[in-house]
């Protein structure tokens, strides 16, 4: 389900008081990160709350973390997977030009738009940022982008690319929020910190950067061993607002199926292993060997030895056996002819 449909959940009922609204529930997961919005009192919300605990600790024997699951309201706004998602609160006012005798006058009357709204999670975006030395907080509490010495050590084209895919992959993440306003703030930081990273890599001034590349840090590179160029130059937002990069996708047009979660994905990597019968005798093999065994790996004594490093020397080369030949074969009884020719032999007849 799209986080988009948060915004559709609202009551059919209007009503002032909370007991008579019909009850309705609507349920978001990403990997452990989960949302549950209801209509109702905080009394029945305490009350899902317990019976989730115990439902994590009696059947899937986990414990839920009882400092990041909170209960809220929709109007204090919560966040969700670096978005912040709410509603605006009904004492906010606003100016609206209305009509009185055929003139126009300004009134200030108190909103109802009960509309839900999603905007970037301002704090978390920036806390990324500042991660990875983006910018920095100056005396008067104002942001500035810094150059990167790590960065620095590539060449002019590969500094601008990098910083502009960064800028594209955050527009791309957050284009279908209600508010984007605060992605110039991002463009800007990012956009000052290239053309420092340049300036560093060049040592001259950040005048002389823009002289040198223009206001677009525009830079060419030959490709190798041909004629042609390649060009690229920072995509800011204006910039990518024109090419159409911020418009919200259509949701509707991605998926014509309705999407099954308990579809069965095939991987090109192993589809060519998973065969109906052993390759000795022909049985049915729900087992796969691996001609490597765990005993044949050279074990590293003075590190750790992880899963990765397992998965590598084992090298996960596999074949269908039954049972009672992955028995045989496994434990030694197996006499007949090299195994690893035999495979070879069964692969050419399919």
């Amino acid at each position: 389900m799209s986080l988009l449909n948060v915004k559709r959940q609202h009551s059919s009922t209007v009503s002032s008081k909370l007991e008579t609204i019909k009850r309705s529930f609507f349920y978001v997961r990403y990997a452990d990160d989960w949302v549950l919005t209801l209509t109702g009192t905080k009394e029945l919300a305490v009350k899902i709350k317990q019976e989730i605990t115990e439902y994590f600790r009696t059947e899937l024997e986990m414990e839920l973390d009882g400092t990041k699951t909170n209960i809220t309201q929709i109007k204090k706004r919560f966040n969700f997977l670096g978005f912040n998602i709410g509603r605006a609160p009904n004492n906010v006012y606003k100016h609206v030009l209305q009509k009185v005798r055929n003139t126009y006058t300004r009134t200030k009357t108190r909103t109802s738009n009960l509309k839900i709204s999603i905007i970037p999670h301002q704090r978390r975006v920036l806390d990324r940022l500042k991660l990875l030395k983006i910018f920095k907080i100056k005396s008067n509490r104002k942001y500035q982008g810094i150059g990167s010495n790590a960065w620095s050590q590539l060449d002019e084209f590969q500094i601008v690319t990098k910083y502009s895919s960064m800028l594209s992959g955050i527009c791309n993440y957050y284009r279908n929020c209600d508010n984007t306003k605060f992605l110039n703030l991002v463009s800007y930081l990012l956009y000052y910190a290239c053309a420092k990273t340049i300036a560093i890599r060049r040592k001259i001034t950040m005048p002389q950067v823009f002289t040198l590349y223009g206001k677009t840090l525009k830079i060419s590179a030959p490709y190798a061993d041909t004629n042609r160029e390649r060009i690229t130059q920072f995509l800011d937002l204006k910039t990518l607002r024109a090419m159409g990069r911020l418009e919200p996708l259509n949701l509707k047009n991605l998926t014509k199926e309705p999407l099954d979660p308990f579809r069965i994905k095939t991987f090109w990597r192993t589809t060519f292993k998973m065969y109906e019968h052993c390759f000795l005798c022909g049985d049915i093999t729900p087992q796969m060997h691996h001609f490597n065994s765990l005993q044949k790996l050279k074990i590293n004594k003075s590190a750790a030895l992880s899963p990765d490093s397992i998965r590598s020397q084992l090298n996960r080369k596999q074949a269908p056996l039954c049972h009672r030949c992955h028995v045989s074969v496994t434990n030694g009884t197996y006499n007949k002819e090299n195994l690893r020719k035999a495979y070879d032999i069964y692969l050419g007849k399919l």
